[in-house]
């Protein structure tokens, strides 16, 4: 990947199937989920246009970015929205600040990819 990353932090939940280490239960995690100390700020990974800012059910506080070719990055639990729908941003830009977790996705095509195929190793 070379994107940067969208906040600093370990990573708590990975991509794909989670099995809940209590219930034994299994769901399907769409991004992963970014451990964050609250009010960090979450950049753009790619410069974009702001399609989504607003509160969504179970995701809390949301902004999607439309990175065009039919790419967007969606950032969710967020404490505090930065940005307004239609404004451009360029990549590396604060859109938001964090909760005590960044819920981060990358999608192509409409289907969630793996974002750390996407984000620079580290």
């Amino acid at each position: 990947g070379t994107l940067p990353w969208p906040v600093q932090g370990p990573i708590v939940t990975q991509f794909g199937t989670v099995v809940d280490p209590k219930y034994k239960t299994v769901t399907k995690n769409s991004g992963i989920d970014i451990a964050a100390k609250v009010g960090s700020p979450v950049l753009a990974v790619d410069s974009g246009k702001v399609s989504f800012a607003d509160i969504f059910m179970g995701h809390g506080r949301m902004v999607i970015l439309d990175h065009g070719n039919r790419c967007h990055s969606i950032y969710s639990k967020l404490s505090d929205v930065k940005v307004k729908v239609g404004a451009t941003v360029a990549k590396g830009e604060t859109l938001a600040l964090s909760g005590d977790t960044l819920h981060f996705e990358f999608r192509v095509g409409g289907k969630s990819v793996d974002p750390l195929n996407w984000l620079i190793p580290r």
